[in-house]
């Protein structure tokens, strides 16, 4: 049976879409960046728990909404409970729609427990892993292993609440636990499969199958969620890192999406609440510069919040941007943005035509330059109505973000020599200096550096905001191995002010020069409120030898 069946009326305006766009020398929405149309028949409701489930598409989707001031639960999960400090968010993927509907039984069927008899397996003695977890989480005590089981179940039973779930599809090559009778979410570990040689078995899915245990996890939505739940669908473009079949794997990623595409085609026509979101069409359609890491199986940022940024702005309650006049525009984009710097640029990245105006190209210079959009950087700068000093400082910072040292440095130093002066400089006179130090640090000059940093501790600053020229200096040292000249320099920097970075980096210039007993003192004041800075410290740890305890018993 066809899943759509259609009489065209002759009398009915002919689809706009219809046709694949040409190279006519005008915008298209296929190139550089693809941009299919999609329908939004539900919006979004500012702030509101989104559930997210599938595969590390999905993760790069939520932590974009999370951004845009959206709940996200998985999210809280790893922040609030502290069997989750030590791992990200990767180890929550589901890639196939066997495991995907699995994950939704365990926390709202009660006929389908969890049987952790089968799915924690001792890896080595005492360190068990989740069998339906990221296959590079460390082996945890058994009791740890269950307690982020049931805070996972926990979690997932939260999808009750949501009106809003996006599910991305990713893998139709999945393994398969005989013993336990069930599938498994990544592959099992080497020594298990050593272990128990006929236990574990690869399946390539069939269209068939793929549908029916999609269907099962929409079922299981529809009964147990709200009656007004919403679910957006999508197959994740990411790769298989590598296929277990005897051929390409390009080929057989291929076979892999295509048979998630089909089947999202077929939910979407047999569920009134499914909707799919072409994110995957998006990336794979695009200019593969922009659209891939140098991996070449992660997809980038920017294309990321790209379709995100399109899915948020066509389901949210917010009016279009287009049509304001650029002050307007950018007053309504600050409003949005609520002080988030990457909303805000995901906002302005396309309206590059609005440079035009001077306080519009400020912001999206320094937004552009932040996000490493340099070729946008410079377009922008080509187009902003500034003059000839601040022209000047906007390039020299670009080329300096660009590696270009050189080149920025005879920018400076063809800058009249009155533009030297900070009277004249005026608010530019900081950054002229800080450009500077900056060229002279990265090209080996450091008796030239520290001249240039003299001039720029001279220019007015507020109070306390010198540390800045004391940790450039630090790290132009620290990078050319005058380590006793860095940590002088550090020592300056953290004595103005202090953050996890800048502690954290000056404790990796104390180990690295064998002063690790100052190093110990500076890691024990770093308080480490982010998860990334935490990693960072316990990697430095490592390196630093164990504490000596005091003996209890007195001395003779």
């Amino acid at each position: 049976m066809p899943i759509e069946t259609l009489v065209p009326s002759l009398a009915e305006e002919p689809n706009p879409l219809r046709r694949w766009p040409e190279r006519d020398g005008q915008p298209n929405r296929i190139e550089p960046v693809a941009k299919p149309h999609f329908d939004a028949p539900f919006r979004l409701i500012e702030g509101e728990a989104i559930f997210t489930i599938g595969s590390c598409f999905a993760r790069h989707i939520e932590q974009s909404l999370s951004d845009r001031g959206f709940a996200i639960p998985v999210l809280e999960l790893l922040k609030q409970d502290s069997a989750f400090f030590d791992v990200d968010s990767a180890f929550l993927n589901n890639y196939g729609t066997p495991s995907i509907a699995q994950e939704l039984a365990w926390a709202l069927d009660e006929s389908c427990p969890f049987d952790p008899s089968t799915a924690l397996a001792e890896l080595v003695p005492g360190g068990f892993v989740d069998m339906h977890l990221f296959g590079r989480i460390k082996p945890v005590a058994y009791d740890v292993a269950l307690k982020r089981r049931e805070a996972i179940r926990a979690v997932t039973r939260r999808i009750m609440e949501c009106r809003v779930v996006i599910i991305t599809l990713g893998l139709a090559e999945v393994w398969y636990d005989r013993r336990a009778g069930v599938y498994l979410n990544v592959t099992p570990r080497q020594p298990l499969q050593l272990r128990e040689p006929d236990r574990y078995e690869l399946r390539v899915l069939t269209f068939d199958e793929t549908l029916h245990h999609l269907r099962r996890a929409l079922e299981l939505i529809r009964t147990h969620g709200r009656p007004d739940v919403q679910v957006l669908m999508t197959v994740s473009p990411v790769p298989m890192t590598q296929t277990f079949r005897p051929i390409d794997v390009a080929v057989a990623n291929t076979y892999s999406k295509s048979v998630l595409r089909t089947a999202a085609e077929h939910a979407v026509f047999e569920y009134d609440n499914v909707h799919y979101f072409p994110s995957f069409e998006s990336v794979m359609l695009s200019d593969r510069h922009l659209a891939w890491r140098e991996d070449l199986i992660h997809v980038t940022q920017e294309l990321v919040d790209v379709n995100v940024e399109r899915m948020v702005s066509a389901f949210a309650e917010d009016s279009p941007l287009d049509g304001l006049e650029t002050r307007e525009l950018l007053a309504e984009i600050d409003r949005r943005a609520a002080g988030d710097a990457r909303r805000k640029w995901q906002m302005m990245r396309d309206r590059i035509q609005n440079a035009s105006d001077k306080v519009f190209a400020s912001d999206y210079l320094k937004l552009a330059m932040r996000y490493r959009e340099y070729d946008l950087a410079q377009k922008a700068l080509d187009q902003a109505p500034f003059d000839d000093v601040r022209r000047s400082i906007e390039q020299a910072d670009l080329l300096i973000r660009r590696g270009e040292f050189k080149q920025a440095l005879a920018l400076l130093r063809k800058m009249p020599v009155r533009y030297e002066d900070p009277e004249f400089l005026e608010g530019h006179a900081r950054r002229y200096w800080r450009l500077s130090v900056d060229c002279y640090a990265s090209l080996g000059q450091l008796e030239a550096a520290e001249n240039a940093a003299r001039r720029w501790h001279r220019t007015p600053m507020k109070e306390g905001a010198s540390y800045q020229i004391f940790l450039a200096l630090a790290r132009a040292h620290r990078r050319h191995g005058t380590d006793q000249s860095a940590l002088h320099y550090f020592e300056r920097a953290v004595a103005l002010f202090t953050s996890d970075n800048i502690l954290l980096e000056y404790a990796d210039a104390l180990v690295m020069s064998g002063r690790t007993i100052e190093a110990q003192n500076v890691l024990d004041g770093t308080t480490c409120t982010t998860r990334g800075a935490q990693m960072r410290k316990e990697e430095l740890l490592l390196f630093l030898p164990p504490l000596k305890v005091a003996s209890a018993e007195p001395s003779t």
